[in-house]
């Protein structure tokens, strides 16, 4: 009875591997994807999470309680969100957008990006629309060319940042910011009577800005300098 069953498990073995070979080497093709990991797989996944962080700084700096929205919203809210308060640009809209079509392309399939994606990731980070004048051998791998989106991406999230540390300075040194500012509206009339309107008054007070700034640094100098 045990040579009986012995030999059943054999060809049965044997039976397997005749019949289901296909099955083997399927197997063989999704452990593969552990022992030799895509580099283009995880360096996507990587910018595409880096945008998203970049995605909720600039909301941040826009929302009183940002963390209860950013809770339970997904990628493509956190989108829709800096686009129709401006936060964005189009060109880094679509910058946002390539990214995520490429992570969604790999996170539901075991295959490789694909080109599409890359051609167009290519075109938003080296084209026209990005503003800068490329050498025409920059090198535009993979890796370069994600760089280049993040960095597109991130002159809105430090611009939304510069915000914040305005207004920040602003209130931590409003009495002085104040004279300032009265000093120089006296001395600048014309810009409030003038055409220059609001932008003419945004000068002023960046104006202020870097002076105030400049004389607390140089104060904080002198107090360095005396010890």
């Amino acid at each position: 009875m045990t040579t009986f069953l012995t030999q059943m498990k054999k060809d049965e073995a044997e039976l397997d591997q005749l019949l289901a070979a296909e099955d083997h080497a399927q197997l063989r093709k999704y452990a593969s994807y552990l022992m030799e990991p895509d580099h283009e797989r995880t360096i996507i996944l990587n910018a595409h999470l880096v945008a998203e962080h970049l995605l909720e700084g600039i909301i941040s700096t826009a929302l009183v309680n940002a963390d209860v929205w950013m809770a339970e919203a997904d990628f493509r809210s956190k989108l829709g969100l800096t686009r129709a308060l401006g936060l964005l640009n189009e060109h880094q809209i679509a910058c946002c957008m390539v990214l995520n079509k490429a992570r969604n392309n790999i996170a539901h399939s075991l295959e490789p990006v694909s080109e599409k994606w890359k051609v167009e990731m290519t075109r938003l980070a080296y084209g026209k629309g990005s503003g800068i004048k490329w050498r025409g051998n920059v090198p535009k791998n993979l890796n370069e060319t994600l760089r280049v989106l993040l960095a597109l991406i991130s002159t809105a999230w430090l611009r939304a940042r510069f915000r914040v540390h305005v207004l920040k300075f602003r209130e931590e040194n409003i009495e002085r910011w104040k004279d300032l500012m009265t000093k120089k509206a006296i001395a600048n009339l014309d810009v409030f009577l003038g055409k220059e309107g609001p932008a003419g008054e945004d000068k002023l007070s960046f104006e202020v800005d870097l002076e105030l700034a400049r004389e607390i640094k140089g104060k904080g100098r002198k107090q360095n300098s005396g010890k």
